[in-house]
C-alpha cells in the first residue's frame, strides 16, 4: 500500500469479523508512522450495505481505508463516493487470521500482477467473451472493444489514484455491455449469498443480461431470496471475471475463492465500480471451477489451465493485412528501445502500457508510425502493420474498410 509517515489510515472491523486481522493491521500501520484509527461496527448482512454515517464521513477524509468486514462494503454508496474523491480502499471481506500465512496471501504478487495485466489487455480491447465449463456453464456477452475498462485487482493500490483493491488479490474483471449477456451459469464452488462452500450447484439462467431463473437446493433459494429483496437491479449481470492467483485456495470464502487461478465468476447487481452503468443495493458473485474463457476467439484459460496463446504477443503474420487509409486514433503511444507501446487505462484510471505486438512487430509499428504513412494496399507488410496498430486503437480507419 506504500504507506508514508502521517498517512490517515482507517481500519474497520465488525461484530462478526476477525478482530485479530484488524489489530495486526492497526499495529503495522502505527509501526510505519501512519495516523491510524481502528473502528469496530455492527455487522451488516448483505454485500453492498452502507457503513454507519459517521464512518462514511471519516472514510472520505482518509488516505487509505482497510475494510476487514464480514460483509463486502466495496459497492456501498459511501465507499464509491470516497473512491471517486481519491481515497484508496482495501476491501477484505471475510478475511480471517488463519488465512494470513497460507493460500492467496502468500502468492508472488509480481507474478500475479503480470498475469492480471496481460489478461486485462484482452478484456479491455475485446468485443465478445464466452465462458464455459464441463459442468454446463455457457455464457456469452459483449465487452465493447475498448469502450469498457476492466477492473484489475493485482495487489497494488498506487498513490495518487483512488480505487478499490482486495487483499488477497488476483482477479481481472469487466462489466459486460448491459443487456448482452445470455446463457447459463452453473456455480459449483461458492456463491456470495451462502457463507460456506456450496453443497449443491446453483444453476442461473440469463437472458438479455438479466437473471430469469434460479434452480438448485437451499443455496439457490438463498440466492433467489437476495435478488427478490434487492429488486430488479440486482438481476443484471454486472461482472465477468477470472481468478489470477495460483496460491488461492477454495475455502468457501468469496474473497479467496474468486481469486483462484482456473476459476471464473459472474457478478450480479451493482456494476459501477467495475465500469458498468447499473446501480444496485447488492453485488453477488457466483464462482465456478475449471473454466474455459475465450475473448474474440483467443483462449485465455482452458479447463482451468492457462493457455500460452493468450499470453503471447501478436506477430505480423497473425494480421490479415486488409489495408486501407487510417488516421491517428485515441491511444497514446510511447517508444522504448525502438519498440512501440500503447497506453490504456483500467477502471481506476491507472495507466498501463501494452507492447504493440511481439518485439519485431512493435519495432516495425514504431517505424511506420514515425514515417506517418497510414495507407497501404491489401496484403502488403505495411497493411499488416496497420492492422496491428488498429488492433491496439493506435489508429482508426478514415473510411469503411
Amino acid at each position: 500500500m506504500n504507506l508514508r509517515v502521517g498517512d490517515r489510515v482507517l481500519i474497520v472491523t465488525d461484530t462478526a469479523s476477525d478482530d485479530e486481522v484488524g489489530r495486526l493491521m492497526f499495529e503495522a500501520a502505527l509501526e510505519r508512522g501512519a495516523d491510524a484509527i481502528w473502528s469496530r461496527v455492527r455487522a451488516r448482512t448483505t454485500n453492498g450495505e452502507q457503513l454507519p454515517e459517521p464512518l462514511v464521513a471519516a472514510l472520505a477524509r482518509a488516505d487509505l481505508a482497510a475494510l476487514v468486514t464480514s460483509w463486502s462494503a466495496t459497492h456501498s454508496p459511501g465507499v464509491i463516493a470516497a473512491v471517486e474523491a481519491g481515497v484508496r480502499v482495501l476491501s477484505m471481506p471475510g478475511v480471517r487470521s488463519d488465512m494470513l500465512g497460507r493460500g492467496a496471501l502468500t502468492a508472488d504478487y509480481g507474478a500475479v500482477r503480470e498475469l492480471t495485466e496481460r489478461w486485462g489487455e484482452h478484456f479491455a480491447r475485446g468485443s465478445r467473451v464466452r465462458v464455459t465449463t464441463h459442468a454446463g456453464t455457457d455464457l456469452t456477452a459483449d465487452l465493447g472493444g475498448w469502450s469498457r475498462r476492466p477492473f484489475l485487482d493485482d495487489g497494488s493500490l498506487p498513490r495518487g489514484v483512488g480505487g478499490v483493491g482486495n487483499m488477497p488479490a488476483g482477479e481481472v474483471a469487466v462489466a459486460p455491455i448491459e443487456g448482452t449477456a445470455a446463457g447459463r451459469i452453473i456455480t459449483d464452488l461458492t456463491i456470495s449469498t451462502t457463507p460456506s462452500p456450496l453443497k449443491v450447484p446453483v444453476t442461473i439462467d440469463v437472458e438479455e443480461g438479466r437473471v430469469v431463473a434460479v434452480r438448485g437446493a437451499e443455496e439457490a433459494k438463498q440466492f433467489e431470496a437476495a435478488l427478490e429483496k434487492h429488486g430488479e437491479s440486482s438481476r443484471l449481470v454486472a461482472e465477468i471475471a477470472l481468478g489470477t492467483n495460483p496460491n488461492a485456495l477454495h475455502i468457501g470464502v468469496v474473497i479467496e475463492d474468486e481469486k483462484c487461478l482456473g476459476t471464473g465468476h459472474v457478478g450480479f447487481g451493482h456494476a459501477v465500480g467495475l465500469g458498468g452503468l447499473n446501480t444496485s443495493t447488492i453485488h453477488a458473485d457466483a464462482i465456478f471451477g475449471a473454466v474455459t474463457l475465450t475473448i474474440d476467439g483467443i483462449e485465455l484459460v482452458r479447463d482451468g489451465t492457462v493457455v500460452p496463446t493468450g499470453l503471447r504477443r501478436e506477430s505480423l503474420g497473425d494480421m490479415a493485412g486488409i489495408g486501407g487509409r487510417f488516421q491517428v486514433g485515441p491511444a497514446k503511444t510511447e517508444v522504448h528501445d525502438g519498440a512501440l507501446f500503447a497506453a490504456w487505462q483500467d477502471v481506476r484510471g491507472r495507466e498501463r502500457l501494452a507492447q504493440v505486438g511481439d518485439e519485431a512487430a512493435s519495432i516495425a509499428a514504431a517505424a511506420l508510425l514515425q514515417r506517418g504513412r497510414l495507407e497501404a494496399a491489401p496484403g502488403t507488410e505495411e497493411a499488416m502493420i496497420l492492422d496491428l496498430l488498429h488492433h491496439y486503437a493506435v489508429i482508426r480507419p478514415v473510411s469503411s474498410r
